[in-house]
């Protein structure tokens, strides 16, 4: 398994097209076999100590949720670092599904710059973050990521960048 945000397992094809999901049976157990594949990888990371669930995962958009009480900063709010850990984690695993998608098995994503703007404070509950496709080139993808309270209240925005890195690839930093 590879650390500092870069992710490298295998998910299904049928993550890199939503729309075909929504008409093939088989690939809703596909996917769901593919999310059971990154709950299993992410044990043992920060995104387990964070208490991040993968609900959803496509090339283009990911969605997770997380508990904020084990999340919160002395004052009782959900930590900004923690919201911006939660939008890096579904950046980075929408991001690395579709570099699967362009280079197969074994490629990868990291995370290269993300840009937060805390809206609301959360106290209590679960936040879910919904990490929606700007652009997905060749090398490159760009998210936006909004974190919402479980009450529909906005939490914090974020924009998030990665880097793509295909299997040849022994290192994305360079």
């Amino acid at each position: 398994m590879r650390l500092s945000g870069a992710f490298s397992i295998s998910l299904m094809p049928q993550v890199c097209h939503a729309r075909r999901m929504d008409t093939n049976a088989r690939a809703a157990s596909a996917t769901q076999d593919a999310l059971t594949r990154v709950r299993e990888e992410l044990k043992g990371t920060l995104c387990e100590r964070m208490g991040m669930d993968v609900l959803s995962l496509t090339a283009s958009t990911a969605h997770l949720s997380m508990p904020v009480a084990p999340n919160r900063q002395p004052q009782g709010f959900l930590h900004g670092g923690a919201s911006i850990a939660l939008a890096e984690t579904a950046v980075s695993l929408a991001a690395r599904t579709h570099a699967e998608c362009l280079y197969g098995e074994g490629a990868g994503a990291v995370g290269l710059s993300f840009t937060a703007t805390h809206h609301a404070p959360a106290r209590e509950g679960f936040v879910h973050v919904t990490a929606h496709a700007q652009h997905l080139g060749r090398t490159h993808a760009s998210y936006l990521a909004e974190i919402r309270h479980e009450d529909g209240t906005l939490v914090s925005t974020v924009l998030g960048s990665a880097r793509l890195f295909s299997p040849r690839d022994e290192s994305p930093a360079r």
